[in-house]
Order: C-alpha cells, then structure tokens, then sequence
C-alpha cells in the first residue's frame, strides 16, 4: 500500500483502493473499482460480459452500494482460494434463477470447464 498524495489521481489499470483507519474495526477496507458505461457494468478481464447496471449495483443494509453477488463469484473463480470456494458454497444457491444463468453463461464464456458450472 502506499499513501495516496496530494494532487494524485487513480489512473488505470488500477482497480483497487485501499483506505486505512487503524482506530476503526476493520482497519482497512477495500474499493474495487469497474468499468462501465452509462447502463452497463464490463467484465475487464472480457468486455464480452455485461450487466445492465440496474442489475450490477445493490445496496447493502446500510445503504452502501455494493457489487451484485454473481459478479462477485465471478471475480473469485479466475484463482478461486478456500475463502472464495466458501463464498461459492454459500451464495451459489441463493441467487434467483436469472442470476444462476447469467453467472453460467458468464463462467462458461471466460472459463470453459470451471469446477463450478456443474454446481449451477
């Protein structure tokens, strides 16, 4: 991590931000940043894989706003971790159906034979 200084700006390929309070729990929180264009959320690693932002973009239960959970997974199955195969076990089965599908195709056009397509 390094300070962020004054008159810097975020320039890509950066994707990620970190922010530091060490008196806060947690101390760090992490901002994903993605590309997207006035009504759809790109998959960086295949802009071949959309989402309509009314779809991507959720509020948490305090408000913040958050990324869908099925383009979560996604980012997690390129090198998926035991943590990520944890969120995979744990979220796979409550996404709606439309989620289900959109994940499958998803998974299907970036990682053809992914261990998870035969759980959704």
């Amino acid at each position: 991590m390094e300070p962020w200084l004054p008159g810097e700006f975020l320039k890509l390929p950066n994707h990620e931000v970190y922010a530091e309070n060490p008196t806060h729990d947690p101390p760090k929180l992490e901002i994903l940043l993605n590309e997207a264009t006035k009504t759809d959320w790109l998959f960086r690693k295949n802009l071949a894989i959309t989402r309509p932002l009314s779809l991507t973009i959720l509020a948490s239960a305090n408000g913040l706003s958050i990324l869908s959970p099925e383009i979560v997974l996604l980012y997690k199955a390129a090198n998926p971790r035991p943590k990520d195969e944890a969120d995979f076990s744990f979220f796979h089965d409550k996404l709606n159906k439309e989620q289900q599908v959109w994940l499958h195709d998803a998974l299907t056009t970036c990682y053809p034979g992914h261990k998870w397509l035969g759980t959704i």
